[in-house]
């Protein structure tokens, strides 16, 4: 029941409100006070906010570190697993590195005894350059490997620079810029002294220097640039002078 003190009405506990039960008799239910909510101040309702945002952010921000890890993983996984054996791996055992050569199979390639996987050596391709092939007309590939081998006997000691770019040809063998005990570089040597081409289908560090090397022995007609002719070249030469207009008498 309500009871009026000071013109305030309030709910008294002790009294019952009679309502009639299912047989039609009154049953005594108790009255359950009423309570008036007061609101939230202002402070309450920003906390309330800014710990919502925050919650929210920090998911937001632990959904895309979590795929940004994911992505670095899957791109991770794609570079190394395309080289084989892999960059890193070769920097690490040949860059910078003396060994023994083995064996000069031609004018741009010779071996080290340094175990290549299954094999018992490692061969080196000559990076940024081309010779003749020994199977070609004419005589120009022996004259280019005489050229090596009277620079490098077997047992001789080389010291091998890798570039940055890529350490090996599609082949497997190790790309490599070749250097003497004298620290002369082989690869501007025979290019300079005219036993090979310097190689132009992609850039190196170093292609610059060995391009400039062909041009000295190319008009100073060293080497095998004394009897060139067009179809003597590479086919991969003879490309690159056709897409330039270039022309060789």
């Amino acid at each position: 029941m309500f009871q009026a003190v000071d013109g305030r009405c309030f709910f008294d506990m002790t009294s019952r409100d009679p309502s009639p039960d299912s047989s039609g008799s009154a049953t005594d239910l108790p009255m359950t006070r009423t309570r008036r909510h007061r609101p939230a101040d202002s402070s309450h309702r920003r906390l309330a906010v800014l710990t919502s945002f925050v919650g929210r952010s920090r998911s937001r921000f632990a959904s895309v570190s979590f795929a940004f890890a994911i992505f670095l993983g899957i791109a991770s996984c794609v570079d190394h697993s395309s080289r084989k054996p892999s960059d890193f791996t070769d920097q690490r055992i040949y860059h910078k590195q003396t060994f023994t050569v083995d064996r000069i199979i031609d004018g741009d390639t010779l071996r080290i005894d340094r175990p290549d996987g299954n094999e018992s050596t490692t061969n080196i391709r000559l990076l940024g350059i081309d010779s003749p092939e020994l199977s070609e007309p004419g005589d120009l590939g022996e004259r280019s490997r005489s050229y090596v081998e009277a620079r490098l006997k077997r047992g001789s000691r080389v010291t091998l620079r890798l570039d940055e770019e890529r350490s090996r040809d599609r082949y497997g063998r190790l790309l490599a810029f070749v250097y003497l005990s004298n620290f002369e570089l082989l690869n501007e040597s025979i290019v300079r002294d005219g036993w090979a081409f310097a190689y132009r289908a992609y850039d190196h560090s170093l292609s610059g220097q060995l391009e400039q090397a062909e041009t000295v022995a190319r008009t100073g007609r060293r080497g095998m640039w004394k009897t060139m002719k067009f179809e003597l070249m590479p086919d991969w030469r003879q490309r690159w002078m056709n897409e330039r207009g270039l022309t060789w008498n």
